[in-house]
């Protein structure tokens, strides 16, 4: 990388380690770093994409849970989802397990084309956790919720 930044724009250093021969390191400012792909700061690259797709907006709540519904909840299949939308948009993934290695989630996950959230019971109080996002923003996300909660509800048979 040091080779594509001007002498000015890098930061020298000399150290030493024991008996080792002396190293130089060449360490390119940070700004220099952030624009060396796009030209642009990661702020800058961040607010274009949110003018692109929307922003997103994420957030995580509890909501009561028996213990016997924690035990349910925690052993959930995604056939146990009945729903087959979320707040307006079809529902494109319902998962148990992690896509990458098959561990199991200890919960539930379910993805639309711009939204998901999961929910997995607490190891340490009478709550199940709920994790959502949505990509269209706060407005979206407080349905994203809404609906969650009912899917759950309907999973759990309560």
């Amino acid at each position: 990388m040091g080779s594509i930044l001007a002498d000015s724009d890098v930061r020298k250093e000399e150290r030493t380690s024991g008996d080792l021969p002396r190293l130089r390191v060449f360490t390119p400012p940070t700004s220099t770093c952030r624009r060396i792909v796009t030209g642009k700061t990661p702020s800058q690259r961040y607010a274009e994409l949110e003018a692109q797709f929307g922003s997103s907006a994420y957030q995580r709540v509890d909501a009561p849970a028996t213990p016997a519904q924690k035990a349910t909840l925690a052993k959930l299949s995604p056939e146990s989802v009945t729903a087959t939308e979320l707040a307006g948009e079809p529902i494109t993934a319902k998962l148990s397990h992690a896509p990458g290695n098959g561990a199991a989630i200890g919960g539930l996950k379910v993805q639309t084309e711009s939204a998901w959230f999961a929910a997995r019971p607490s190891g340490t109080e009478d709550v199940y956790k709920l994790y959502a996002e949505s990509l269209k923003g706060e407005e979206h996300l407080r349905e994203v919720q809404a609906q969650a909660r009912t899917v759950v509800s309907a999973a759990l048979g309560s």
